[in-house]
C-alpha cells in the first residue's frame, strides 16, 4: 500500500485508538512517523501505541533513533524491550516518581434513594473470599494511589458523602442473633473525610447500637483524632493498609506516612479498640524482602498480638478495564512493569511468584501465628496451601472462621 493510501486509513487507527494523555505530541509524532513508514494494522498501532505507554510510565525515553528494516523488526524490537524491563522488575529511588498535586474536591451529597450497604464486589467462588459486606458512605478518594481505579469513575473530583447517614443505617435490618462484618473503606478511604457531614458520629453509633456487627475501617490516613479520648465501640476494627517508605513515595505519594499511620494505629491500640494491617498490595521490586521485613519487625516490636484482629495478604491484581484506566492516565509509576498471568478473569503475578511472596511474609510473622487470624485477599485455594500450608473449604468456611476470630478478640478485650 503506497504512503499516501496509507494516510487516510492512519487517520482512522489514530481515531480509534484509546486516548492517553501520559504520550506527549512528540510521543505521538514517533508513533505517527514509525505507522508511516512500516504501514501497521490497527492491532499492531493498538499495541505499539500501550507499549510507549508503558515505557512513559516507567520512566523510559522514547526516541525515533533506530533504523528498522521491516516492520517485524519494528514490532520485535519494542516487545522484547518492553519484557526486558519486565524481567528486570521494578527500581525505586528515594525521588518520587510522582509529583502531582492534590486537587480541589467538589463535595456533593448522595441522593436519598442511593442505596448504602452492599457485597465484595470482587466476590468470587474461583477465588476464596471473606464474603465482606460494604458500606458506602463516601465515594472517590484523595489519595489516589497509582494501583487503584476509584478516582477514574470521578473525572471531576467530586467527592459524594452521604447525607443522611444515621437514617439510613437505622432503617437497615440487622438480625441480632447473626454477627456481621462490614467494611467502609470500598468507595473511599474510611478515615480521610473526617466527621464531614457526621459520619463518624452515625457510623459509631450504630456500632454502639448493635455489638453483633464488626463495623472495620480501612485506612491509609492517620486521620484519627476524632476518635481520641473517647469511649468508642469495640466492635469498631481500625485497619490500615501498609507498604515500605519507598511504595508510600512513589505509588501512594498522596497518603500518609508509614510513620504516621503507624502512630496512628498506635494510638487506636492504647484506646482499647482492635487494629489490623492489609499488606495489600504487596509490590515485588530490588530489595523488597529487606524492606518488608522491617517494616514487619516494626509491627511486632510495637504491637502486642491481643491488640491485633489480623493481618491480610494481596498483591497487585487488575482487570483490563483497571489497566486500560491506568495506561490512560498522565502519571509515572511502575505498577505495571510485572509479569502478568490471567486467572479468573483477572491479571496479577504467576501462582507460583504470590505463593512464594505470601510464604516469605507469613513466616516473618512466625511470632504471631496461631495468636492473631491471617488471610489472602481473593486468592485461589491452592495458593493459600502453598502458602499457610491451610486453607478453607468455602467462602462461606472462610467468613465464619473470621468472623469467629474477630468477635473472640472483641470480647476479651479489657
Amino acid at each position: 500500500m503506497a504512503i499516501k493510501d496509507y494516510q487516510s486509513k492512519l487517520q482512522e487507527h489514530l481515531s480509534r485508538l484509546p486516548s492517553s494523555p501520559a504520550l506527549s505530541e512528540d510521543d505521538m509524532r514517533i508513533l505517527h512517523t514509525y505507522a508511516l513508514q512500516f504501514k501497521p494494522t490497527f492491532q499492531e498501532l493498538k499495541s505499539l501505541q500501550s507499549i510507549f505507554i508503558d515505557f512513559k510510565m516507567w520512566g523510559q525515553v522514547l526516541e525515533l533513533s533506530l533504523p528498522f528494516k521491516n516492520k517485524d523488526a519494528l514490532l520485535s524490537h519494542y516487545k522484547t524491550l518492553h519484557q526486558q524491563l519486565i524481567k528486570e522488575g521494578r527500581h525505586y529511588s528515594s525521588q518520587s516518581l510522582r509529583e502531582e498535586n492534590q486537587p480541589h474536591f467538589n463535595y456533593k451529597h448522595l441522593p436519598p434513594e442511593d442505596i448504602i450497604l452492599g457485597t465484595c464486589p470482587v466476590a468470587s467462588e474461583k477465588t476464596l473470599c471473606c464474603n465482606l459486606q460494604t458500606l458506602d458512605a463516601a465515594r472517590n478518594c484523595a489519595f489516589d494511589c497509582s494501583y487503584c481505579s476509584i478516582r477514574s469513575f470521578y473525572p471531576d473530583n467530586s467527592v459524594y458523602i452521604e447525607n443522611n447517614l444515621a437514617e439510613k443505617l437505622a432503617s437497615l435490618k440487622i438480625d441480632p442473633t447473626k454477627t456481621y462484618h462490614i467494611g467502609t473503606g470500598q468507595s473511599s478511604d474510611s478515615l480521610i473525610w473526617g466527621n464531614r457531614s457526621n459520619l463518624f458520629d452515625a457510623l459509631v453509633d450504630f456500632a454502639q447500637k448493635y455489638p453483633n456487627v464488626l463495623l472495620e475501617f480501612k485506612s491509609k490516613s492517620s486521620n484519627v483524632n476524632y476518635f481520641l479520648g473517647k469511649k468508642i465501640p469495640r466492635n469498631i476494627i481500625f485497619t490500615w493498609s501498609l507498604n515500605p517508605d519507598i511504595i508510600i513515595k512513589n505509588e501512594e505519594p498522596m497518603t500518609s506516612t508509614l510513620a504516621d499511620r503507624l502512630k496512628a494505629a498506635k494510638s487506636i491500640a492504647a484506646g482499647g479498640n482492635l487494629v489490623g494491617f492489609h499488606f495489600h498490595p504487596i509490590f515485588i521490586y530490588e530489595g523488597y524482602q529487606q524492606d518488608y521485613a522491617a517494616l514487619i519487625n516494626q509491627l511486632l516490636t510495637g504491637f502486642t498480638a491481643g491488640q491485633l484482629a489480623m493481618i491480610s495478604m494481596g498483591t497487585l491484581t487488575f482487570t483490563k478495564k483497571t489497566m486500560r484506566l491506568i495506561r490512560r492516565r498522565n502519571i509515572k509509576s511502575k505498577v505495571l512493569q510485572m509479569e502478568l498471568e490471567e486467572t479468573a478473569g483477572k491479571y496479577s503475578h504467576p501462582a507460583d511468584t504470590k505463593a512464594q511472596l505470601f510464604r516469605e511474609l507469613y513466616q516473618m510473622f512466625r511470632p504471631w501465628h496461631g495468636k492473631v487470624f491471617f488471610y489472602l485477599c481473593m486468592e485461589e485455594k491452592k495458593i493459600w496451601d502453598q502458602a499457610f500450608n491451610f486453607s478453607y473449604a468455602s467462602n462461606e468456611d472462610l467468613e465464619n472462621a473470621m468472623k469467629t476470630a474477630y468477635a473472640d478478640k472483641v470480647q476479651n478485650l479489657p
